[in-house]
């Protein structure tokens, strides 16, 4: 689910609503980004950021790489 959800009226115009707050708003909120991780201790929460994070960083570097051909 996510905290914003937008909805169309039939004259064209557009209204997004937070699920959270019920709070709605005419202009598209900013782009939301982040999250919290609930799992009881010892199920692997810092092993799975620390894998994110090191693909994230692999991912993001071969993006970068470029290779000449001769």
């Amino acid at each position: 689910m996510d905290i914003w959800c937008q909805w169309e009226f039939p004259d064209g115009h557009n209204t997004y609503i937070n699920n959270i707050t019920g709070l709605s708003q005419n202009q598209p909120p900013p782009q939301f980004r982040g999250g919290i991780l609930t799992d009881h201790m010892g199920s692997g929460k810092s092993l799975c950021m620390i894998t994110l994070i090191a693909h994230n960083r692999v991912r993001h570097v071969a993006i970068k790489v470029v290779i000449h051909s001769t």
